[in-house]
């Protein structure tokens, strides 16, 4: 079997990417992306994406 890419994509509202692409090949088990570092990012409303192969989840952050 094949690892899977794991991808992360951050959004303002407006719909502009905001953070650099994450890739990463995750080996089975391995838990290094329950977190992931938005300090840098203005107070406001995100929209993140997170892509694993083809499967992808879309959700909405409120940085205060």
């Amino acid at each position: 079997t094949t690892t899977p890419e794991i991808q992360v994509l951050i959004y303002d509202f407006a719909g502009k990417q905001v953070t650099p692409q994450f890739n990463k090949r995750n080996q089975k088990g391995n838990s290094s992306l329950r977190r992931y570092d938005i300090s840098n990012l203005k107070q406001g409303v995100y929209i993140f994406k997170i892509i694993v192969d083809k499967n992808q989840y879309i959700d909405k952050i409120i940085k205060q």
